[in-house]
């Protein structure tokens, strides 16, 4: 600020240093998208760990790829993610096309009717509770009058995803459906299972479990596993016990104790449970129910077992989802207009690298995908990690990188494969070893390498283990590898005492024949580091006086970051006169770029290449030589 001197004395002003400090960019921010269980579709959410991945997504799903990519991403030491949930869309031009259905249930209140709609489609919605319940009578008059609104509108709603000991729940106290801070609409923006569809009505919804298919028997309160399939036409039967006294007394409970329940649905599913209790025992029936696959209890059992007779489910009040036909190509590569499939990502503010799990663990994704979503890294200045097909040997996956895979041209420079796919337990399989796509313990790696090395060290080596994988369902030896390394094609190896690691850093630009500058992982890397970098930082330039104080303020900048990043290691030379460079000044930005309001900046630098070849030499002295 200049100093206007009105009165005689010391004056103090402030002078610009004419340095503006450019701080570098994330580098290991992965992006992932397929098919989840839940969740919002389209649209990019951050996670930080797996357990924002269930509680936004649902956690793995066996028809799904994606949960355990992720899964692998933060084992292998990511930190930091971006998913993105797509679905099978409507196709009007494709007969008996399914596409993805999102469900929602209907509660009533009064003469109106409030709906709650799944937070996203599929059929994982349809085993929704959601239940009312009035506050307690306590501070009940204390809380409605701090939120202005009568008492006799406060309500409790909970929603469950369905049954088991521990279900995803939901509980929110004191909320309204008349104005207010805790009016429902506004409470559930923040739900990871519902939110309200339509308008609100005038009075709240009535108490009660609402929103499955249940049936009370005669005080047991039966809900149905799963509303869609079977709830309709569940009917439930209950008989005297067919065990002796001697069953009772094993149980420890009388005979008068015992029933039976028969459970059967309109699709000819059935079961059948003997000598059952509502008293403490080990037959006791919300225990016994526990593992049933068509309903389960809901609330305390009565004192007394349940007359016998027979009892039809209610008619359900949910409104079913699905989760429509698997997810085509398209469905993957989405619309840059609506921000669809991978497109959605342009919401995000920034992602370094790309993971597009395969719609089922052991399915793959058309060529098409790879040639859009390398097209889209480009401009995004991100890295795409792809799977080549599962059912590729070492023999076949060659012509598919070079023909089939249509995965040529330029934007190649920012993708790169890895062959072939991990072995790992699954837990939704009894824990059995099974083959997933690599790319999400390899962008783990890449996480990993980044924050101990830097981006500049390749992703790769003795090193470069990945964790949680039991082995590789393709064993390479080292002739194999080194038909498919000079094509540009990252191996995974396993080695005695080490386990299974990255052995390849090659971008699919890596090809010995085409001698591309950008061959290797890290160079590329750190080239898109450089300047996302850049980019950001430099934004401060636009529309200063493009002058030689502006030239000097770039160059200083510019200048510093690449120092502070090559007394890191992030190049090659001894002195920064090797390492890199900054130019901008009248040889760079003539007097015809300033008419046209350019300023010209070009940055060098010595990237570090990684040793793929280790050649020890040996010979043998002779005395002479020692001599």
């Amino acid at each position: 600020m200049t100093v206007t001197p009105t009165y005689p004395g010391v004056y103090i002003q402030e002078i610009p240093s004419g340095s503006r400090t450019i701080t570098g960019v994330a580098t290991s921010i992965t992006a992932f998208v397929g098919t989840a269980r839940r969740g919002p579709v389209d649209a990019p959410v951050r996670i930080a760990g797996f357990g924002d991945f269930e509680r936004t997504f649902g956690g793995l799903w066996r028809d799904s790829g994606l949960g355990y990519a992720v899964r692998d991403f933060f084992t292998n030491g990511g930190s930091d993610a971006i998913v993105v949930r797509v679905v099978h869309r409507d196709d009007e031009l494709v007969e008996d096309d399914v596409p993805a259905a999102t469900a929602s249930v209907t509660l009533p209140a009064g003469s109106q009717t409030l709906v709650l709609e799944a937070s996203g489609p599929g059929a994982w919605a349809n085993v929704l509770e959601v239940e009312v319940s009035s506050p307690p009578a306590g501070d009940v008059e204390d809380v409605a009058r701090g939120q202005g609104v009568p008492a006799a509108e406060l309500f409790t709603l909970v929603v469950r995803e369905g049954a088991g000991e521990d279900p995803p729940t939901e509980t929110y106290r004191n909320v309204t459906v008349v104005d207010g801070p805790q009016r429902l609409d506004l409470v559930l923006a923040g739900s990871n299972l519902v939110r309200v569809l339509g308008d609100l009505p005038g009075t709240r919804p009535a108490d009660g479990l609402h929103a499955v298919a249940h049936v009370d028997v005669d005080g047991v309160h039966l809900v149905a596993n799963d509303a869609a399939l079977w709830a309709a036409g569940l009917t439930v039967t209950v008989a005297p016990a067919t065990g002796p006294d001697e069953v009772a007394e094993d149980q420890g409970v009388t005979p008068a104790d015992l029933f039976d329940i028969a459970l059967e649905a309109t699709d000819g599913a059935s079961e059948t449970y003997a000598n059952v209790t509502v008293v403490p025992g080990p037959r006791r029936l919300d225990a016994v129910l526990a593992t049933s696959a068509l309903a389960h209890v809901v609330g305390a059992l009565p004192f007394t077992p349940p007359a016998a007779d027979e009892y039809v489910v209610a008619a359900s009040a949910v409104d079913a989802g699905a989760d429509g036909d698997v997810p085509t190509g398209a469905d993957y590569i989405g619309s840059e207009d609506d921000k669809t499939g991978f497109h959605a990502l342009l919401l995000a503010d920034l992602f370094n690298l790309l993971c597009l799990p395969p719609p089922t663990p052991a399915g793959d994704l058309p060529p098409a995908v790879w040639a859009e979503a390398a097209a889209f890294c480009t401009r995004r200045r991100a890295f795409l990690i792809v799977d080549p097909p599962s059912a590729l040997d070492a023999t076949a996956l060659p012509g598919w990188v070079t023909g089939d895979g249509g995965l040529a041209g330029a934007t190649m420079r920012n993708a790169a494969v890895y062959f072939p796919r991990i072995r790992r337990p699954d837990p939704l399989r009894g824990g059995a070893s099974t083959t997933f796509a690599a790319c999400g313990a390899v962008a783990g790696t890449y996480a990993r390498t980044d924050g101990a090395r830097g981006v500049w060290k390749a992703p790769a080596g003795i090193e470069a283990g990945l964790a949680g994988v039991v082995g590789l369902p393709v064993s390479l030896t080292d002739a194999e590898n080194g038909r498919l390394n000079p094509l540009g094609i990252n191996c995974l190896r396993t080695f005695r005492g080490v386990g299974s690691v990255v052995w390849g850093a090659r971008t699919l630009r890596g090809s010995d024949s085409l001698a591309d500058e950008y061959k290797y992982v890290p160079v590329r890397r750190l080239a898109l580091f450089l300047e996302e970098s850049l980019f950001r930082s430099t934004q401060w330039v636009v529309f200063e006086p493009n002058d030689e104080p502006l030239w000097a303020q770039i160059r200083l900048s510019v200048g510093s970051f690449l120092q502070s990043l090559f007394r890191q290691g992030a190049f090659q030379g001894t002195t920064p006169r090797e390492a890199y460079f900054v130019r901008c000044d009248r040889d760079t930005t003539t007097q015809y770029d300033i008419d046209r309001g350019v300023v010209n900046v070009v940055v060098g630098f010595a990237p570090l290449k990684p040793a793929e070849f280790v050649v020890i030499g040996f010979q043998q002295m002779t005395a002479s030589a020692t001599a």
